[in-house]
């Protein structure tokens, strides 16, 4: 390996005690400083020369921006060659429990994470979506019927709620308004991973404990859970989807282990409620900007009235503009802005080489911003989507290739089911006096909590100007 590897590829100078103190231009604005670098280096460019950039990997050989989807296909179509960084609580040094709710899919390589996703994929592909349909659509009616005129809610908190609630009902049979439910102790255990990530030296001790704490309780639940269903004559055809994975055997016959059933279970809850509720919290707040979308949703959503039931599941085919407004804001405001990836040797990216252990950033909100395939890229038109079908490796909202998201098709019917059952009775304003910024905290999410007020469906609007750094992502009247 060349020791100007990673000169070759226009390194910008990225110094690297700046980042050993936590510092740098790309972690205090990463998308524009990707975009910037792209712009200026071209679809490969080096970052950092022997430091890590997100992944905290030890021995690390550098970091290296990837872009276009020549590139994007070729990472995400070889696993074994560019693979998945380590497990945060394996860094961390946590407690035993929080390693085994962090050891599910997303944690695992080669054979063992192929023989898993052919095993899981059934339980949450297409089907999933029309099984647990009048469940979901049926708990977030029950929530959102319950609102009033007027009231002002914290937008992101409350569709937080209604995504628990629903994934709390289709996974676990539980109802999620028990503190100890499992849906409620998985988001506590989210928020702490969060807190424990920037906990400062003071605080740290406390939000360690409380982080153990949680994990601890929480590995208890999905173990009395795995119990329960295993105990049942029928598991497979038991309401929720985790007793049907309790009862799921590999090709040898083999069921899943106990441990293996805890992690999946944390960690398919996880990874479809935080997303889900932050993509349908930049829908609403987009949608209080464009009167136009917001009305021509609401003309498709007339006919389903106000007090009726929730809409049935055949009922979901016909709404386009539903289904452009969904796409276009997880192309504009994909959860997962950036990936990560580390290459497991020596490999080859376009006319480079890139040494083992170099990690790669590859940022699915970038891709989606390419103008020749996204003509006005940065503008919120969900019209767009009754004509363009871009490729799996341009348009990645939830990833592409060998490790993208099982649940996909889940998570957007659980965003359509709540976006039409919240459309077709509320209106949504925009609260005054506040800024919507946005962060990347695992997701692509407000920075704080924006406020919203109710209007029933026809009421005049007056929604508050958006003002933030959303509208450095976002092109908005």
């Amino acid at each position: 390996m060349p020791d100007d590897a990673f000169k070759a590829l226009h390194p910008v100078g990225v110094d690297g005690p700046r980042w050993r103190d936590g510092y740098g231009p790309l972690l205090a604005d990463p998308l524009g400083f990707l975009q910037r670098a792209r712009e200026t280096y071209g679809d490969l460019v080096a970052l950092t020369e022997g430091l890590p950039v997100l992944s905290r990997m030890p021995d690390c050989a550098g970091c290296v921006a990837v872009f276009g989807a020549e590139h994007v296909e070729r990472v995400l179509l070889n696993p074994a060659l560019f693979g998945a960084p380590g497990v945060a609580a394996k860094r961390h040094a946590l407690s035993p429990a929080l390693r085994r709710l962090s050891s599910g899919l997303f944690s695992m390589v080669g054979a063992r994470h192929r023989d898993h996703r052919r095993l899981l994929a059934p339980a949450l592909g297409k089907d999933a979506a029309r099984r647990y349909h009048d469940e979901i659509a049926a708990s977030v009616a029950a929530l959102v019927g319950a609102w009033s005129p007027g009231q002002e809610l914290n937008l992101l908190e409350a569709l937080r709620g209604l995504t628990d609630r629903a994934l709390g009902r289709i996974m676990f049979d539980q109802s999620g308004d028990d503190a100890r439910s499992i849906g409620a102790l998985a988001r506590r255990l989210l928020t702490l991973r969060r807190a424990n990530a920037s906990a400062g030296e003071d605080d740290a001790p406390r939000v360690r404990d409380a982080l153990i704490e949680v994990g601890d309780a929480l590995e208890r639940a999905l173990r009395e859970q795995v119990r329960r269903a295993r105990a049942a004559r029928a598991p497979a055809r038991a309401p929720g989807l985790f007793a049907r994975l309790c009862a799921l055997a590999g090709p040898d016959g083999r069921a899943l282990s106990e441990d293996e059933l805890v992690a999946h279970g944390n960690v398919l809850f996880q990874a479809a409620s935080e997303p889900v509720a932050v993509a349908l919290t930049w829908a609403a707040l987009l949608l209080t900007q464009r009167d136009d979308a917001a009305q021509a949703l609401a003309r498709e959503l007339a006919p389903l009235g106000v007090d009726d039931a929730p809409a049935r599941f055949e009922r979901l085919a016909a709404t386009p503009v539903t289904d452009g407004i969904l796409k276009e804001t997880l192309r504009l405001l994909p959860p997962s802005a950036v990936l990560v990836r580390v290459t497991s040797r020596p490999a080859r990216l376009g006319d480079h080489v890139l040494p083992a252990r170099t990690e790669l950033l590859l940022s699915p909100a970038l891709e989606h911003r390419d103008p020749r395939v996204f003509p006005e890229p940065n503008a919120f038109r969900p019209d767009r989507w009754r004509t363009i079908t871009p490729s799996r490796f341009a348009y990645l909202p939830f990833g592409a290739g060998a490790r993208h998201c099982l649940g996909g098709q889940l998570a957007l019917s659980i965003m359509k089911v709540t976006l039409i059952e919240l459309g077709r009775r509320w209106s949504l304003e925009l609260a005054p006096g506040q800024r919507v910024d946005w962060t990347i905290n695992v997701t692509l999410m407000p920075k704080s909590q924006p406020r919203v007020v109710l209007r029933r469906p026809g009421a005049p609007l007056t929604s508050a100007p958006l003002t933030g750094s959303l509208r450095d992502l976002v092109q908005l009247p």
